[in-house]
């Protein structure tokens, strides 16, 4: 780790996530849960067609501390498959965007299926 990253980590990641902010809960694959406090971006919505048709995915870029010890919660590795509860909602963990300087950004996603509509499903 740089001297910036050390310096950084100390310093300015605190403040973040006094001012920035909430609560949520990580949980690993193997089912051990971690109450925190994270940095959560805004929601990004996007629909997709599937062969049950069409769903809204749901992503959200949350930054969380790597320090299992710290004040703020946080999580060493964050590990595809892991699950996030953010305001009751569940999400998965997509990717894990940047690791370093004391902190994590990872992006969770969560799908929703969407009503389709037939064809000449009222015709009957």
């Amino acid at each position: 780790m740089s001297r910036f990253d050390t310096n950084f980590a100390a310093a300015a990641v605190p403040g973040l996530f006094d001012v920035m902010g909430r609560s949520a809960t990580y949980t690993t694959a193997a089912g051990a849960a971690v109450a925190l406090t994270a940095i959560i971006g805004d929601e990004q919505q996007q629909e997709e067609d599937t062969d049950r048709g069409r769903r809204k995915r749901v992503s959200v870029q949350v930054t969380i501390t790597t320090d299992a010890a710290s004040d703020y919660g946080g999580v060493a590795n964050p590990q595809l498959r892991d699950k996030m509860t953010i305001d009751g909602e569940t999400f998965s963990l997509e990717s894990v965007d940047q690791q370093g300087s004391g902190a994590a950004v990872i992006t969770v996603v969560r799908y929703e299926l969407m009503e389709r509509g037939r064809e000449h499903y009222r015709d009957r």
